[in-house]
């Protein structure tokens, strides 16, 4: 979701806490828990037990980083309790789950206690993010994390982070200074890989009625007219669109999604998702109905407010900016409904808190980048890679298109010294010595 706030002419357009978001409850059967006498108890010591625990107690306060996270294996068929203790609302306790394979379902059902509003993630084992949950269900105020997952590929070490709510911070709750938590983790194995069938998306400028985005009030949708922008362009909206449509595709080119144009396209007989264009907002440039970890949904609605680039034209961009901007922010509104978070890259399309020049004159990418703060607090996105396991290759799709754009064009300037970033390689800039995160 992206944001408006005006600071003057050159006002930041800024990304609230995080894109508008349908929690759905997945319920999932727990088996009992082993009585005391036979809880296994977690030796740090001992690093990753065989066979798995059933009981683990956070035992080290510095484990919120993946390369110090604490071992709490779990076997096939088996769950596991892990009782932890946040220290403040920076804390963060990561746990190293071990290896699951393509089809094991992982099932994450975190209860806060003291108080406690907790988020909770899962990591793949290069700490790239798979899945996130704040609430299981914010709008009826059951506020512990709920995660239910059946794997789309293996990996060597699955990564259990629990953190403080970004939103209950936002929202300046009474938190405690120290809460306690359970977590019971289920794996299950032979579990049917999620299909990826096809993604049509409806792009939609001719209006539209009783238009709801999640559960926010209805809207009648008005037909884009570039006239509403600025009135230099008044009867140029064809144009604008068409160079809306030319960087969207480009975007998505690598992945299986069709874009139609509903100017001269056929509505499909399928299931689709329809992304708006048009209308003005005093808050957004643009909204999701929510972020589909695995693009499960295949009938989203998203908005983007056209009419809000009106607030740019004292920058007299021309016909190609302004069709390259609403494109970002299709672009970016589209993301969160097949499947990605806010980021923290420099030019992610994902990422937040872009000046009015640089989303103007800046054509945004998906490319591995730092998560959002308001995400998780640590851990990474790699938005290729998750649109090409929701989606499938594009036909313009080839390994190269996996490299990380902003990744590769840094380490051509990176020192050779390494840093480390939450446990994670990365490297240093040369020239001003921070890691590459694009903040």
């Amino acid at each position: 979701m992206w944001v408006v706030k005006r600071v003057g002419r050159r006002a930041p357009w800024d990304s609230f806490a995080g894109v508008f978001v349908v929690l759905f409850i997945i319920g999932c059967g727990t088996s009992p828990l082993p009585d005391a006498g036979n809880a296994a108890q977690f030796d740090p010591a001992a690093g990753d037990p065989t066979p798995a625990q059933f009981l683990v107690r956070e035992a080290a306060k510095a484990n919120g980083q993946f390369d110090a996270a604490q071992p709490a294996t779990i076997a096939i068929n088996q769950e596991i309790v892990i009782e932890g203790n946040l220290e403040s609302r920076l804390d963060v306790d990561l746990y190293a789950l071990g290896a699951v394979l393509a089809g094991d379902q992982i099932v994450i059902d975190v209860t806060g206690h003291d108080g406690l509003n907790a988020t909770a993630s899962l990591f793949d084992d290069d700490g790239n993010l798979l899945d996130v949950n704040d609430d299981r269900s914010f709008y009826y105020g059951n506020h512990d994390p709920l995660i239910t997952r059946v794997m789309r590929e293996a990996t060597g070490r699955l990564y259990l982070g629990v953190a403080v709510s970004s939103m209950a911070a936002a929202l300046s709750e009474d938190l405690p200074a120290s809460a306690s938590y359970t977590v019971r983790v289920s794996h299950t194995s032979g579990q049917a890989v999620p299909d990826r069938p096809r993604q049509v998306v409806w792009l939609d400028c001719g209006g539209g009625t009783d238009v709801q985005i999640g559960l926010r009030e209805i809207e009648q949708m008005r037909p884009f007219d570039a006239g509403m922008i600025s009135a230099r362009f008044a009867g140029q909206t064809d144009d604008v669109i068409d160079w809306v449509l030319l960087h969207m595709r480009r975007d998505f080119a690598s992945y299986d999604v069709t874009l139609l144009d509903s100017r001269y396209d056929v509505l499909p007989a399928g299931p689709y998702s329809k992304l708006y264009f048009g209308n003005t907002s005093e808050s957004y440039l643009g909204i999701a109905d929510m972020v589909d970890a695995d693009n499960a949904f295949l009938d989203q609605d998203a908005i983007v407010y056209a009419e809000n680039l009106a607030l740019m034209e004292h920058l007299l961009p021309d016909i190609e900016a302004v069709g390259q901007t609403l494109a970002n922010v299709g672009s970016h509104e589209l993301g969160h409904l097949l499947g990605l978070e806010h980021s923290a890259g420099f030019s992610d399309l994902m990422a937040t808190g872009f000046t009015v020049t640089r989303i103007i004159e800046e054509d945004l990418v998906f490319h591995r980048a730092l998560l959002h703060g308001n995400v998780f607090p640590v851990g990474w996105q790699d938005g290729p890679a998750i649109l090409l396991k929701n989606l499938g290759p594009g036909l313009d799709w080839t390994p190269a298109a996996r490299v990380y754009v902003g990744d590769e064009h840094h380490q051509q300037e990176a020192s050779p010294d390494e840093a480390t970033l939450h446990g994670v390689p990365t490297w240093t800039c040369a020239t001003c010595g921070h890691p590459v995160s694009g903040r």
